[in-house]
C-alpha cells in the first residue's frame, strides 16, 4: 500500500561534516516564514541587472605607415582616380567604385589587425561629394562616409587584409590622416564604494569615478591614478573646512589618497610629505580622518577636517594583545579596531592629548580571521573572527551567529582570510554576504530568519560556477548596486529578475534524508509544491521545468536528473510530479529550477511503499 508524508523541504543550509546525517542545502534560495496563517517557504533570491558599464580602455601604438600620406609608396592604390599629394589621398570625380589600402606588407611591422580584436580607425575627411566612402580593417567595414569631417570607428577586425577605403563610382574625395590602433579593454575589478554628499563614488582599478543621480560618470583622478590597481580599499569621509567634502582611501599600503570636491584636488598622502604613516585601513569620526599603519597596534587622526595635515605624534594604540592591527572602522560614534585574536572598541574622548581612548569593557576575545569580511548595517557590524566562527554585534556585545555546520564548511576550505563581505537589506530581510575567492564559494545569513544559505554565479563555459559577483556594496538613488570582481560592472539586486546579466542561475534544495526505520522503501511519485503558473511570457522559461535528484546512499553520490514540466504562465493547476523513482534504505532528494521563473518553494512530498528487509 502506498503511503505519502511530507518531506521537510523548507530550510536552510546545514550540510556539515556528514551529509548523510544531513544534506541540507540550500542554493540561490533563502526561507521567508510566514508568521500568520500562511505557509513557510524558499524564495529565489534577487538577480542582477547591469546598471553601469565601467570599462576603462588603453589604445595600442598606431599600425599605420604613412598616416598623413607623406610617403606615396605606403599605399596601394586603385585606378588612376586615385592620387597622394601634398600630404592628402585624393580621388578624382569618375570611374568605377574601387579602393584605396595600405596592404599588410605596407603596415608597420608587416603585422596584420588581430582578427576578433576591436581597433580604432580614425580618419579626416578634407571633401567629397558624388559619392559614398566605406572604411574597413582586415575585411570588416565601418559606417558608410558622405559627408566632411574627422571620423572615429570602433571595427571588430576580420580575418585577413590591412586598411581599405572602398569608393562609389564617380566619389570625388580628399582625405587627410589616417590611424589605426588596437583597443585594449583594461579589466578592473570593484575595489570600493562610498556616498559622499549626492555622489556615489567608486574605486575602479587605480581610478576614482563619481556617479551622479543620473548614473553619469567622470574620472576624479585620470592623470593621477593610485599606485594600486587591485584590492578592496576603505572609503569613508568628512566635511573639510570651507564647508565641502573629504574622500579618504586606504587601499593598505603605506600611502593613503584625499580627495577634496572644494577644490578638485586627489592628493597622495605619504611620510615625507604629510606625515602619514601608513593606509592600512581607515575610517571617519566626528571630522577626523582615522587610519591604521602597517605591521604595528597603532592607530593615527587627522586634524579636525583637514585630511591633509597629520601629526605623528596623534597616536593611538590597541595594545590589550600584542599583535598587530588588521582593520579599523567607525560605526555609531565606536572606534571598531580588529586585530587577530582580539578586538578592542575606542572612543572619541574629547581629550586633546590622547583623542581617542579604549572604552570601558571594549575588548573582546573574538579577533578578525578575515580584514574585508568586516560590513556594517544599520545598527549591525558582522565579521568572521579568527575562529572561522561568523559574529554579528549591536553595540559591543557579539554574538556567534554561525552553525555547527558552517564552522565546519567553513574550517574545510584552503584559505580564509581573503573573505569579502557585503551587507544589505531588501523585502524585509537582513542580509550578510561573505565570499571566499579562493575556494570560489558565497555563504549569505539571513538576520531576519537566522538562517544561512549558499550563492553562486556564472562565471564561464570553462569554469561554471562559482562565488557570487558582488564585491562591494553601496545602496544609491533607491539602487542596491553591487559591484563584480571579475570585470567592470555595475549591477543593481532585483529581486524580480531571474538572471544575473542575463546569465542562469541555478536555485536547488537539497532536503533531509527519507528514512522509514530503515526499512527498504519503493519510491512510486515525488511532488515537490511550489508556486505555479509563474512561466515567462516567451523564450527560456516560458515551459519551465524541475528537475529532481534521488541519491540511495544517503547524499554520497546522486543518480542522473529526472525532468518535469512544472506549468507556464498562468498554469496554476500545475503540479511538479516525478514518478517510479526507485528503491533503497535511504533516499537523498535534490530539487532544482534553473529556467529564469519566479521560485517559491513551499513543500515536498513522497509517496512510497515500505516495511520491506
Amino acid at each position: 500500500m502506498t503511503q505519502r508524508k511530507e518531506i521537510p523541504l523548507v530550510g536552510g543550509s546545514r550540510e556539515g561534516i556528514s551529509v548523510y546525517a544531513d544534506p541540507q542545502r540550500t542554493v540561490n534560495m533563502f526561507l521567508e516564514r510566514d508568521r500568520g496563517r500562511g505557509r513557510d517557504a524558499l524564495i529565489n533570491t534577487p538577480g542582477l541587472v547591469e546598471k553601469l558599464d565601467l570599462t576603462e580602455t588603453d589604445l595600442q601604438s598606431d599600425q599605420i605607415t604613412s598616416g598623413d600620406f607623406s610617403a606615396d609608396s605606403d599605399w596601394t592604390k586603385g585606378s588612376g582616380q586615385w592620387t597622394i599629394s601634398s600630404d592628402k589621398l585624393r580621388r578624382a570625380a569618375g570611374g568605377s567604385a574601387d579602393n584605396t589600402e595600405q596592404t599588410v606588407a605596407q603596415m608597420v611591422g608587416a603585422t596584420a589587425p588581430e582578427e576578433d580584436e576591436t581597433h580604432r580607425l580614425t580618419f579626416t575627411v578634407v571633401t567629397i561629394s558624388g559619392g559614398v566612402l566605406v572604411p574597413s580593417v582586415a575585411g570588416t567595414d565601418g559606417d558608410p562616409v558622405v559627408s566632411p569631417g574627422t571620423y572615429t570607428m570602433d571595427i571588430v577586425a576580420g580575418a585577413s587584409g590591412g586598411v581599405k577605403f572602398t569608393a562609389t563610382a564617380s566619389l570625388a574625395l580628399v582625405m587627410g590622416d589616417v590611424s589605426l590602433t588596437q583597443v585594449i579593454n583594461l579589466n578592473y575589478s570593484m575595489r570600493g564604494m562610498h556616498i559622499m554628499g549626492d555622489y556615489l563614488y567608486v574605486v575602479h582599478g587605480p581610478l576614482l569615478k563619481r556617479i551622479d543621480s543620473d548614473f553619469t560618470v567622470t574620472t576624479i583622478n585620470a592623470n593621477t591614478p593610485m599606485a594600486t590597481k587591485a584590492g578592496l580599499v576603505d572609503m569613508s569621509s568628512i566635511w573639510n573646512l570651507v564647508g565641502g567634502r573629504q574622500l579618504f582611501i586606504c587601499d593598505g599600503t603605506i600611502a593613503g589618497y584625499v580627495y577634496d570636491d572644494s577644490s578638485g584636488s586627489f592628493t597622495r598622502l605619504d611620510e615625507s610629505d604629510y606625515s602619514f604613516l601608513g593606509g592600512l585601513s581607515g575610517t571617519a569620526q566626528d571630522g577626523f580622518f582615522i587610519s591604521g599603519r602597517p605591521n604595528s597596534p597603532d592607530f593615527f587622526h587627522s586634524a579636525v577636517n583637514n585630511g591633509l595635515i597629520w601629526n605623528a605624534l596623534d597616536v593611538a594604540r590597541a595594545e590589550v594583545k600584542p599583535t598587530d592591527t588588521l582593520r579599523i572602522l567607525s560605526h555609531k560614534r565606536n572606534l571598531w579596531v580588529w586585530k587577530k585574536k582580539s578586538t578592542e572598541v575606542f572612543y572619541n574622548s574629547g581629550d586633546a592629548e590622547l583623542v581617542f581612548k579604549r572604552r570601558s569593557g571594549g575588548n573582546l576575545e573574538i579577533g578578525l580571521g578575515a580584514k574585508w569580511s568586516v560590513s556594517a548595517l544599520q545598527e549591525r557590524l558582522t565579521w568572521l573572527g579568527h575562529n572561522k566562527h561568523v559574529y554579528s554585534a549591536i553595540g559591543m556585545s557579539a554574538v556567534d551567529i554561525s552553525t555547527p555546520q558552517t564552522v565546519a564548511r567553513m574550517e574545510a576550505l584552503s584559505k580564509v582570510d581573503d573573505a569579502v563581505s557585503f551587507s544589505y537589506g531588501q523585502g524585509g530581510h537582513e542580509f550578510y554576504v561573505i565570499s571566499f575567492p579562493t575556494d570560489d564559494v558565497t555563504f549569505s545569513y539571513d538576520f531576519t530568519e537566522e538562517e544561512w544559505h549558499e550563492r553562486k554565479s556564472w562565471k564561464d563555459n570553462i569554469d561554471g560556477y562559482g562565488r557570487h559577483r558582488g564585491n562591494t556594496y553601496a545602496l544609491f538613488e533607491n539602487y542596491h548596486l553591487v559591484g563584480d570582481y571579475r570585470n567592470n560592472k555595475i549591477y543593481y539586486l532585483d529581486p524580480d529578475v531571474y538572471t544575473e546579466d542575463g546569465n542562469t542561475v541555478i536555485r536547488q534544495r537539497t532536503v533531509p534524508n527519507v528514512i522509514n526505520d530503515r526499512y527498504r522503501i519503493i519510491v512510486k511519485e515525488v511532488e515537490l509544491e511550489m508556486e505555479p503558473g509563474t512561466g515567462a511570457v516567451s523564450g527560456q522559461g516560458s515551459s519551465p521545468e524541475a528537475m529532481v535528484e534521488l541519491s540511495y546512499n544517503g547524499g554520497k553520490s546522486w543518480n542522473p536528473p529526472r525532468i518535469t514540466d512544472i506549468g507556464a504562465l498562468g498554469e496554476y493547476e500545475a503540479r511538479a510530479r516525478w514518478f517510479q523513482l526507485g528503491s533503497a534504505r535511504t533516499i537523498g532528494l535534490r530539487f532544482t529550477i534553473s529556467d529564469p521563473i519566479k521560485t517559491v518553494m513551499v513543500a515536498g512530498f513522497i509517496g512510497y511503499e515500505g516495511g520491506y528487509h
